[in-house]
């Protein structure tokens, strides 16, 4: 068996089932199956599952399962176009649990296990059992919404991005949600996906489907099945095998959450203005959950043009104090609120606002009852952001918002 491949395809094939098999119980094996004209490099684990198919001269067939981590490693070191495989000693002999990788002036010896006869392979999934989604519609899903999903363990569920297919699959919805922070959007699909359930997709998972985004073209296609308990996605010659929670039991706030209301106070600002003095904020103080960030925002006289004006002020006995001003479009009474610059920061450096420069950031908010805040979009009228406030004290004779501090 030997084969030659271009490096740089290699090494992708390598890298991406090592992060799948890190997580998996084989040890961070995959298994290499050499055919005519090209190799597959396949892994699947207890959370995801991956499979590429690449180009290469193929002298005899075989399969054998190496360490994903270890032999991509090395290709990395290497600095030539291609690599050469093969379980060929220098002398002709086969050598029965190794292989040799090598390139001009580089010769590397690493352990292979050429008995697969107990390797559990990815299912095999007919293409006709496949439906297309557009690039641009499931990257908005995604990327829409992870940042708001759980870390910390509270709640399994809440660990991942909830999607509801309605309607056949007509209209798709993902939704994150944290202790302190939902977002959502929609998608809508005619004609229909032909597919309907409510799934969730868990952290582990998405972080493995976003090395997908980042691959594919915004005006591409990816193939996705859902089967059982696992959503697989495919483009071009890769494919990822993601194992999923049952939807049933998660809280679908997607269709409570409130619109844009005119008769709240708003303010209207540049992505970009904005952005930057929530990066001056960040990096001045330490992002931490607990860091408050006061936010007024008020009218200026009719004749100054943008009339509105948002002050972000933040202070720490370590640091100092901060105080940035954004001028903008507002309506609406003057209000006031305390939240944590990194969670606002998390929702304008994502979709729907990524390469959206110029483009304005619509910040509602809501009654006095709850001081929430409301983020919208001009680029994705579907998208909806709730932040909830921290707790903090003004001292004018302004009403004070509820105590709430993000846990």
């Amino acid at each position: 068996m030997k084969f030659e491949i271009v490096r740089n395809e290699f090494l992708d094939g390598l890298t991406r089932a090592a992060a799948c098999a890190a997580k998996a119980i084989s040890l961070n094996n995959a298994l290499i199956e050499v055919r005519e004209n090209e190799i597959v490099i396949q892994t699947i684990g207890a959370e995801s599952g991956f499979s590429g198919v690449y180009d290469a001269i193929t002298h005899g067939t075989n399969s054998v399962i190496i360490n994903a981590k270890n032999m991509s490693e090395f290709v990395k070191s290497l600095s030539s176009e291609t690599v050469v495989v093969t379980d060929e000693a220098p002398n002709g002999s086969i050598l029965p649990n190794a292989l040799i990788v090598k390139t001009k002036g580089s010769v590397g010896r690493l352990k292979a296990i050429f008995n697969v006869q107990d390797w559990q392979f990815v299912p095999n999934i007919e293409t006709s059992a496949f439906v297309k989604m557009p690039v641009a519609d499931l990257t908005a899903l995604v990327q829409s919404t992870h940042y708001c999903t759980e870390t910390d363990g509270s709640h399994y569920l809440k660990q991942g991005i909830f999607f509801k297919f309605a309607d056949n699959g007509a209209s798709v919805t993902s939704m994150g949600q944290s202790t302190s922070s939902i977002s959502t959007t929609t998608r809508k699909f005619d004609p229909p996906l032909g597919i309907e359930g409510r799934i969730v997709v868990p952290n582990k998972c998405v972080n493995e489907l976003q090395r997908l985004l980042t691959s594919a073209h915004d005006d591409g296609e990816f193939l996705i099945h859902l089967k059982s308990n696992m959503l697989v996605v495919r483009y071009e010659n890769m494919t990822y095998y993601l194992r999923l929670l049952d939807g049933l039991e998660y809280t679908d706030l997607s269709d409570k959450l409130p619109g844009h209301m005119n008769t709240n106070p708003t303010f209207v600002a540049s992505r970009d203005a904005f952005l930057e003095s929530l990066d001056r904020i960040t990096r001045v103080f330490s992002p931490t959950k607990f860091n408050v960030t006061k936010i007024r925002v008020s009218s200026k006289p009719e004749e100054e043009q943008p009339n509105g004006l948002m002050e972000l002020d933040c202070a720490d006995t370590n640091v100092g104090d901060l105080n940035e001003e954004i001028r903008g479009a507002f309506t609406g009474e003057s209000a006031f609120v305390g939240m944590n610059a990194t969670t606002l920061r998390s929702v304008i450096t994502n979709e729907p606002f990524v390469g959206d420069t110029g483009k304005n950031v619509i910040i509602e908010f809501g009654q006095t009852s709850t001081h929430h805040v409301m983020i919208f979009s001009e680029k994705d009228p579907n998208f909806k952001a709730l932040i909830m406030p921290m707790r903090l004290r003004e001292p004018s004779a302004a009403k004070e918002p509820p105590s709430m501090e993000e846990e």
